[in-house]
């Protein structure tokens, strides 16, 4: 049995295809044009950002370069006990700085057009604005329906690239990522090329597992602290000037914070060695070579973007 969303041969007694989940037995089914279409558009992304990856993991390998000497550490010494810490002061964050999160509603919580009607309503302006662009492709005066809710609910893959960047999606900078905060249903997110200050939206997204906020003017990253399972993070040209967040997040294998304003690489620990492959920090101009051999003696290798 051939699946028509991605045409993996299956066998002959499959309900759902091996490759892309596909229902067979929707073929009798009403909506199966309608199902079909939004199946092949949700397996066309996920294969797009498949190679995108495969590509960007190139790239590095062929950029990798370890450029760094140690000539001149007493130079870098001196302007490190300019700034060195006071005795007896500790670089971990206030304790309120992740403070416990409240409750809040589940993509699945949605469970009627009433509620996913009532979900639309309250999004920020530059949020419908922004699903219609990018996900729904609809026009701005286009009369959405629950299926469309539902759609964007649903969504595993989000993509909102502003127009500043290559390939954009949305002819605006999103300023905020309070529109994703319920879509728990979330794997990869993409949002590059925007006006974001912080991420805070997404520490309520138990399934992402890659985040993509390069090119925003993020000053901090709180908002990872909460979310331990992802695995890739690429935030390169920002401001960040703290990576402390990732402390907790043994799981990472990607991560790019280079172009940023960061003075030290806190929040590395041993705990990160096991899966941490691609560690892309440098140039950060503020990071001086003590710091970065103090992180590859660690066994973490700073590479240069």
């Amino acid at each position: 049995m051939i699946c028509p969303v991605c045409t993996t041969t299956n066998v002959r007694e499959a309900v759902h295809c091996s490759t892309c989940n596909w229902y067979f037995p929707l073929k009798d089914s009403p909506q199966y044009h309608i199902e079909l279409g939004r199946a092949k558009q949700t397996y066309q992304m996920a294969s797009n950002f498949s190679q995108m990856f495969q590509h960007m993991q190139i790239q590095s390998k062929m950029l990798e370069k370890m450029s760094f000497r140690l000539d001149g550490l007493e130079n870098e010494l001196t302007e490190i006990k300019k700034n060195k810490p006071a005795s007896g002061s500790t670089s971990e964050p206030p304790q309120n700085t992740y403070p416990p999160l409240t409750p809040s509603l589940k993509a699945e919580d949605f469970d009627t057009p009433e509620k996913r009607l009532n979900w639309w309503n309250h999004l920020e302006e530059q949020w419908q604005k922004a699903f219609k662009e990018a996900v729904l492709q609809k026009s701005q005066f286009h009369q959405l329906t629950d299926e469309d809710y539902q759609f964007v609910l649903d969504a595993s893959i989000l993509r909102f690239v502003g127009p500043k960047g290559m390939h954009p999606n949305i002819g605006f900078e999103l300023t905020n990522l309070s529109g994703i905060q319920h879509l728990t249903k979330l794997n990869i997110l993409v949002v590059t090329h925007n006006a974001l200050i912080d991420l805070k939206g997404i520490e309520y997204l138990e399934g992402l597992h890659t985040l993509f906020a390069n090119s925003n003017k993020l000053k901090q990253i709180n908002a990872v602290h909460y979310l331990p399972q992802l695995q890739k993070i690429y935030i390169n040209a920002n401001q960040v000037k703290s990576i402390l967040p990732v402390k907790r997040l043994i799981n990472l294998e990607i991560l790019y914070c280079c172009y940023n304003q960061l003075t030290n690489l806190e929040g590395l620990t041993p705990n990160h060695i096991e899966k941490l492959g691609e560690f892309v920090c440098l140039p950060n101009d503020k990071i001086n070579h003590i710091e970065v051999k103090r992180i590859e003696d660690m066994g973490i290798a700073c590479k240069k973007g």
